[in-house]
């Protein structure tokens, strides 16, 4: 959503009333529905205002890289924007599978990072594109390797009948 309110009182500002207030946003409509959600990405939850964002807009649960690099065996493999796609990947499929136990429905939101400007930085685990010396196409091969990972998973999973992926 563009920001287009302005910025003061009574308007949209995020110090005084809240970030994009004005807004209903999908966190909104799906929290209204019974949903529980949780946010998973790579980088910093205070990049930008996004956990600030997410959590005003009906997230239950908004996790960045001080919180999801307690699950990591190797705390010292990060790029330098935080997690690695194949991280964050792994560590969501075992919170997918927590949240399909439960008997609320559930929306599982992830930001990746590999794919980031100018120069992208894949996960150590993908296999090399054959354009490997474009880091950034490698970058992308590698988050489509994952991304496909990551549903061949889910999709063995019980809940997989109820469940919608959005890309």
């Amino acid at each position: 959503t563009p920001l287009l309110y302005g910025f003061g009182p009574g308007d949209n500002d995020i110090l005084q009333s809240g970030f994009l207030n004005q807004a209903i946003c999908l966190g909104d409509v799906l929290k209204q529905a019974g949903y529980y959600q949780v946010f998973l990405g790579g980088a910093s939850a205070e990049f930008a205002g996004k956990g600030s964002f997410l959590a005003s807009h009906g997230y239950d649960e908004v996790n960045g890289r001080v919180a999801l690099s307690d699950y990591l065996e190797d705390g010292s493999y990060l790029s330098d924007w935080g997690l690695y796609d194949d991280s964050l990947f792994t560590i969501a499929e075992a919170i997918f599978k927590q949240l399909a136990e439960g008997y609320q429905p559930f929306n599982l939101t992830l930001l990746t990072l590999d794919t980031h400007h100018p120069v992208g930085d894949a996960s150590s685990s993908c296999p090399n594109y054959e354009a490997h010396e474009n880091t950034m196409l490698d970058a992308v091969h590698c988050s489509a390797f994952l991304v496909n990972q990551f549903i061949q998973v889910i999709s063995n999973h019980p809940a997989w009948e109820n469940t919608l992926v959005v890309l």
